[in-house]
């Protein structure tokens, strides 16, 4: 144990202390009888609490969880005071984001929430073979860079870049870090940006003497290839993580294979269909759908994260558990073929991975048949007839097709990239006929 995570343990006492957080965690994503009766009894007590304690679900006759509604932060926002409670409860962090939706948003979270948090960063480090207090780099927006103060940084242990300019010289200082032997073995941020520093190697020729044990992404589809391929040059494991500013973290891939391992020690997760509020098959991609156990200060019951994903199941050591088996990026996020069916992000990138020799793209939908894909290659490896086959493939033939070839492609003020924009609704369409 390292002298960092020594004195934060000795220091951490009182109710909901980290370490008992922690130790249920762990407890409920090892046992499998434990992580029953811990959703029986958190999803009760919290179905009764927001009925006492909570304006907008007061007056709502739902007795049982699942008649209760689906919520989300568009319906929040509109008056945030129906969702935060009134009981006598303090609040210990208010945390900000706006993230890729662009709807700014004010997270209230009581001492125990806080302190869950916490619990789960150390729960999730400890699962890539890392724990808290060793050196770490985390590659981060400026907009996050301001609330990691030089005392926090350094409680941390945490080298911070800002990803937003991954310009040559910043590319050529945080290769120069990870080579040397700093005892760094742990490394987290965009996929994007990770993608961005594997490039830089790439193309350069690079040795890789690094001391780094586990790469974890975030915040953005991380396809198969691209796991491999950071697997590859980083010559340690990659892990995709599934977290927002709005709960936490919520689940994991295990260094393995892609299956993202649900945080049953604090959510309770479903998939809904796209259209609707019911469940979606096995293996459908359909809205993530989360309720978070322990805010009670503002409470997620059955909220839409506005994030898309499928699930399955799979057999760990003799227990049936409940996987993510795709993030197919957000709602907001997904285009739509000739007859209006809705393509993920996640479909997207499996259809481009067979452009690996391009540094970038981005895909736009102007309307319902018109298209931009912008792309980032200075040798220009392949025809831009190979692009409309592979988009006309996924969308359908009757489209236009304008490509741009750029040096760059902004990144959004949160320091994430997005891959793919929709300024084409087929709803409003349809209202417009």
């Amino acid at each position: 144990m390292n002298l960092r995570k020594f004195i934060f343990l000795m220091l951490d006492r009182g109710k909901y202390s980290v370490k008992d957080q922690l130790d249920e965690i762990k407890l409920a994503n090892i046992d499998d009888e434990f992580a029953k009766k811990l959703h029986n009894s958190c999803v009760n007590n919290l179905v009764k609490y927001v009925k006492e304690n909570v304006p907008f679900y007061m007056n709502i006759n739902a007795n049982t969880f699942e008649e209760f509604p689906v919520v989300n932060k568009v319906m929040m926002k509109e008056d945030m005071s129906l969702f935060r409670s009134r009981g006598d409860i303090t609040i210990s962090k208010i945390r900000h984001t706006s993230g890729s939706t662009g709807i700014p948003f004010e997270i209230m979270q009581d001492s125990r929430k806080a302190k869950r948090i916490q619990a789960e960063v150390i729960y999730y480090r400890e699962i890539t073979g890392d724990e808290l207090g060793n050196k770490f780099i985390n590659l981060i927006s400026p907009s996050r860079l301001e609330v990691h103060s030089k005392l926090s940084s350094f409680k941390q242990n945490v080298l911070n870049f800002d990803v937003t300019n991954m310009d040559e010289q910043t590319l050529q200082k945080l290769y120069k870090l990870l080579n040397k032997k700093n005892n760094v073995s742990y490394m987290l941020g965009y996929t994007s940006a990770l993608e961005k520093i594997a490039d830089f190697i790439e193309t350069n020729n690079l040795k890789t003497n690094f001391s780094l044990k586990a790469i974890v992404g975030s915040s953005e589809v991380m396809t198969d290839q691209v796991m491999q391929r950071l697997s590859k040059i980083f010559k340690c494991r990659v892990y995709d993580r599934y977290s927002n500013e709005d709960n936490g973290f919520i689940a994991q891939t295990d260094g393995i294979n892609h299956d993202f391992y649900v945080n049953r020690g604090s959510y309770y997760i479903e998939i809904l269909k796209l259209d609707k509020d019911v469940l979606a098959e096995e293996n459908e991609i359909g809205r993530i759908v989360i309720t978070d156990y322990y805010n009670y200060s503002q409470p997620f019951l059955r909220y839409d994260t506005g994030d898309l994903g499928s699930y399955s199941y799979r057999f760990v050591n003799g227990t049936k558990r409940y996987v993510l088996t795709k993030l197919a990026g957000r709602m907001s996020d997904i285009v739509y073929g000739n007859n209006n069916q809705p393509i993920s992000t996640f479909a997207i990138g499996c259809a481009f991975e067979t452009f690996s020799k391009i540094k970038q793209y981005q895909l736009i939908q102007e309307d319902k048949n018109s298209f931009i894909i912008n792309i980032i290659d200075p040798n220009r490896y392949y025809d831009n007839d190979e692009y409309v086959q592979v988009l006309k493939e996924l969308v359908g033939n009757n489209i236009n097709v304008k490509i741009n070839y750029k040096d760059t492609i902004p990144t959004l003020n949160s320091g994430k990239f997005k891959r793919v924009i929709c300024n084409y609704s087929p709803n409003s369409n349809l209202e417009g006929e």
